[in-house]
């Protein structure tokens, strides 16, 4: 071989934990894209009411903000990639859980049954999120272009599952839920798989309950918070949203599918401008384009009323809107985030982030079963899509230390 030729050593990838790392995660992004986003629609159309959807979503995120401590802990007697592999075998068993859905109904009823899928929902989240941020922080702790490689961590499985929704409304039309249900345990076994070509990761730190209740800084934790409650809007009041207004399963993934295109696009590049610093008008921008689009997503039908066009229209466009600007806050902010895993205790940072990202959830989650009581379905969504919106448009006030 010519000494000079550039060759690309396959051995040194496989065996390098971030490369491991990313690839696991991009398979399990695309079994995630697939079916997730629509799960609180195969609920609704199971014929479980609106308000025991909202009550599972409250539930699953109280468990969370009671597993985030044990879940780290789990972390240090066995290492994170084994704790990530463990929370891959329950997402398997989640998936089979809802796919044996009126089976167990007929068991045990309801009630009983949104708990335990709470329980499988929360224990794989929380053992996902610890072990994924403790994971991230320790491949890459050396390196000086973390922000890039959150990038790439956002950009290619983004890229690889840009399909994904489509192929999860395409499933889900023609074949049913089941068998996406299926596939998507698949994909899970499959992520499995890069975990093992590298050794696994231990940490030696310890969380501080004190400072996690103190927290590191009263900005970034409000900042935490203001993410949980705009997470909302996009990953659970908006897709139940379009179901309320009639929309297609299959157009719901085909939306989701412009959207990511213009996600995916964007990652890469709020990544290496989070390395440069000085991302104010990144974090600007961003939050107040995409709180704008939660805002007018609310009004489509009645933009259309008003135009004589199709509601699709407004909310593809509107969608895409969010696609556009979604990343040119989230990188900032999860760059931020990990850059405190250096000035103070990363565990108590991730712990700290993860419980403040809930309540913001919970919070909204919490006023949202309140407005039903005053007013139709439809209309308390877009109320809180409005509301997750405006809430968005706090992160332009916190530009400064976001970039610091």
């Amino acid at each position: 071989m010519d000494k000079y030729q550039h060759h690309f050593d396959i051995h040194h990838f496989i065996h390098n934990k971030y490369n491991d790392f990313l690839l696991s995660h991009t398979i399990r992004s695309f079994a995630v894209s697939l079916i997730s986003l629509f799960i609180p629609v195969f609920l609704l159309e199971k014929g479980v009411g609106i308000v025991s959807v909202i009550a599972f979503e409250m539930v699953l995120f109280l468990m969370l903000m009671a597993l985030h401590v044990p879940s780290i802990n789990f972390i240090r007697h066995v290492g994170v990639k084994t704790v990530l592999i463990v929370s891959y075998i329950i997402s398997i068993i989640f998936y089979f859980y809802l796919h044996q859905m009126d089976a167990v109904l007929k068991l045990i009823g309801v009630v009983p049954y949104l708990i335990i899928l709470s329980l499988l929902n929360a224990i794989f989240g929380s053992l996902f999120w610890m072990s994924f941020h403790v994971l991230f922080v320790k491949s890459t702790e050396k390196s000086k272009h973390r922000g890039r490689k959150l990038g790439l961590l956002q950009a290619i499985p983004t890229i690889i599952s840009i399909a994904s929704p489509l192929v999860g409304g395409f499933l889900i039309t023609y074949a049913g839920f089941k068998l996406t249900f299926l596939v998507a345990a698949s994909l899970f076994i499959v992520a499995i798989v890069p975990l093992f070509f590298s050794p696994d990761t231990t940490i030696t730190e310890k969380v501080n309950v004190g400072n996690i209740i103190r927290g590191s800084s009263k900005d970034m934790n409000f900042v935490f918070f203001f993410e949980g409650t705009s997470f909302i809007g996009t990953a659970f009041l908006w897709p139940v949203l379009l179901f309320l207004f009639q929309i297609a399963v299959s157009t719901m993934g085909a939306l989701y599918f412009v959207s990511k295109i213009f996600y995916a696009l964007l990652s890469y590049i709020s990544g290496k401008k989070a390395d440069v610093g000085h991302t104010e008008k990144l974090v600007a921008t961003g939050s107040t384009a995409l709180g704008f689009s939660m805002i007018l997503r609310s009004f489509s039908k009645i933009f259309a009323i008003i135009l004589s066009a199709s509601p699709l229209t407004f909310i593809a466009f509107f969608q895409s809107i969010g696609g556009i600007s979604g990343p040119l806050f989230n990188i900032p902010i999860q760059s931020k985030f990990y850059k405190m895993t250096k000035d103070y205790n990363p565990l108590d940072v991730i712990v700290s982030r993860e419980l403040y990202m809930t309540f913001g959830r919970l919070l909204m989650l919490g006023i949202l079963l309140f407005l039903l009581t005053t007013m139709t379905v439809e209309f308390a969504f877009i109320t809180m899509l409005v509301m997750s919106g405006v809430t968005t448009f706090a992160f332009a006030k916190y530009k400064t230390q976001l970039s610091a």
